[in-house]
């Protein structure tokens, strides 16, 4: 089977532009609001983001379109609890903020964007993430301390150092 030329600049500058996602780790407790970040490239206008949890299957964390949370294919955990930290997505932001965090928001978030390069060509949603984070979550402590990114706090508020 023959590619044409056409075919083979496109595939070029499909793979290009195709952004690839390096993964970040975060941490949070139970109770915190965090940020996961995501921004398009090149700052291109957003018409829509999904974000997604790899153990969701079909069920979404969030999909933003129309300037309104699409609730058709929300997973019933994140209902009233996420939002995109600028729903406006001015300069391509399109970071999730994620409330009232629990154990079970644990895992592995990917954001995609749907966006136009340009007036005269169609919406492109990009296959791949834009930005893939693994977030843990420190189980909740039976004597109130609280795992933070840094290390361990004690009781009286003070840090511990992790060991590395």
């Amino acid at each position: 089977m023959a590619i044409t030329a056409a075919a083979l600049l496109l595939l070029i500058h499909l793979t290009s532009v195709q952004p690839r996602a390096d993964q970040t780790n975060m941490r949070a407790k139970p109770g915190d609001i965090i940020h996961l970040p995501c921004r398009a490239p090149d700052s291109q206008p957003v018409l829509a983001v999904e974000w997604s949890r790899s153990d969701l299957e079909a069920e979404y964390v969030l999909l933003f379109r129309d300037k309104q949370i699409d609730p058709a294919f929300q997973h019933p955990s994140f209902k009233n609890r996420v939002n995109l930290l600028d729903t406006e997505m001015k300069n391509g932001d399109t970071s999730l903020v994620l409330k009232n965090v629990t154990t079970a928001d644990k895992g592995t978030y990917e954001c995609r964007i749907f966006h136009r390069t340009n007036r005269n060509k169609r919406a492109v949603l990009d296959s791949d993430p834009v930005s893939t984070i693994l977030l843990q979550v420190a189980p909740p402590s039976p004597d109130g301390d609280a795992q933070t990114q840094t290390g361990w706090k004690t009781s009286e508020g003070n840090q511990l150092k992790s060991a590395r």
